[in-house]
């Protein structure tokens, strides 16, 4: 079996310890290991969970500069890190 070393959730820089994971060609199950909570996004935007966000939207947030507005389907959402983040995490996954 194949061995590599992946960085830790440090960015792969020189003070994150590496850890080993078997690779089976294939990457390693990285949604599995993420730490997601369901519905925070839509609580943050306003939007039920049982309807879809937007990608408009999606894109939206993404490229706005953080400390922005952007337009949202109930006003003005204040643009965060954090908002990004998600934004974009759901973005890739809504395009799987």
């Amino acid at each position: 079996m194949r061995r590599t070393v992946i960085h830790g959730p440090g960015g792969g820089g020189n003070n994150s310890p590496p850890r080993e994971e078997a690779v089976r060609g294939r990457r390693p199950k990285w949604i599995q290991m993420a730490h997601l909570k369901p519905g925070t996004l839509s609580r943050q935007l306003g939007i039920p969970e049982r309807e879809n966000i937007p990608m408009g939207l999606l894109e939206n947030i993404r490229t706005a500069p953080v400390g922005g507005h952007v337009q949202g389907p109930h006003g003005w959402i204040p643009v965060t890190t954090l908002l990004k983040r998600r934004a974009t995490v759901a973005r890739n996954l809504k395009r799987m």
